[in-house]
């Protein structure tokens, strides 16, 4: 078996995986990973997907797909291809009437 790697190591290699994979209609966004303390219970680990030219972000959250790691279910590559496949990465919301300009769309 082999060693089992941390959640920021994992957050990490599902960063690089998603930033090689991006299609051409994403170059030039930013790729992060954060620990956000939103919830109560304490905090997440998030994969920010970041559009400079609209100040609009895409979170994915890595825990559960950490867990299945840990539990042997899922792989490093299978959260990276759920996110580069995941349609709410490619399209935004579009909500009448409300501003959405420097808003924060997280994906739990």
């Amino acid at each position: 078996m082999n060693e089992t790697i941390s959640k920021e190591q994992f957050a990490e290699k599902v960063l690089q995986y998603v930033r090689e994979a991006l299609p051409e209609e994403l170059a030039g966004v930013k790729i992060r990973s954060a620990s956000v303390d939103l919830w109560d219970g304490g905090s997440r680990t998030v994969l920010l997907v970041i559009r400079p030219w609209t100040d609009i972000i895409t979170g994915f959250c890595l825990d559960r797909w950490y867990r299945a790691y840990l539990d042997e279910k899922k792989t490093v590559e299978n959260a990276a291809a759920a996110i580069i496949n995941d349609s709410r990465l490619y399209r935004m919301p579009q909500v009448d009437g409300l501003d959405m300009d420097g808003c924060v769309l997280l994906i739990l």
